[in-house]
């Protein structure tokens, strides 16, 4: 392939991700559910990634204790340093996957007066999208303000459609 024709398929990779990527984050907006009573809660990224040795099914784990962040750290294949006095950990696990394109991760968190509800987006590849040919495993993970109150997760499953 010339140099030419490898920039312009490049090119048209990136345009397509970019469309791809700018119709899900308009579906995710649009999909919340409204909560009048709820206090959004910020959340910081601390590590995401498409491949894991250790986790096959879906998992979800939280973190209050450092026995926990160490075995989110062993799944993840890296140590993870947080306060756990000022900060839980939430780690969302979305198992193997046959192919490329699937992703997980945790849209909003936010506060009730009984409870955390954290929704959490499961991405799947459409037929016409481009994807590797290797077996996945979608992570993230997220650093919450610590509550003492029971965190409850919902899912929301979205498909990719892509040109």
């Amino acid at each position: 392939m010339t140099q030419y024709a490898s920039k312009l398929l490049m090119a048209v990779l990136l345009v397509v991700a970019g469309a791809v990527h700018a119709e899900v984050k308009q579906a995710e907006a649009d999909a919340l559910p409204v909560c009048p009573d709820c206090r959004p809660i910020p959340t910081r990224e601390l590590a995401s990634g498409f491949y894991t040795q250790h986790v096959v099914t879906k998992r979800f784990l939280l973190a209050k204790d450092e026995n926990r962040l160490r075995e989110i750290s062993r799944l993840i294949g890296t140590s993870l340093d947080v306060d756990l006095e000022r900060y839980m950990v939430l780690a969302v696990f979305m198992g193997e996957r046959p192919t490329g394109g699937y992703n997980i991760s945790v849209e909003r968190v936010v506060a009730t007066r009984n409870h955390l509800l954290a929704n959490v987006l499961n991405t799947s590849p459409g037929e016409a999208c481009p994807v590797t040919l290797a077996i996945t495993s979608p992570y993230q993970v997220v650093a919450i303000p610590r509550h003492e109150i029971p965190l409850h997760l919902t899912e929301r499953d979205e498909l990719l459609v892509c040109p």
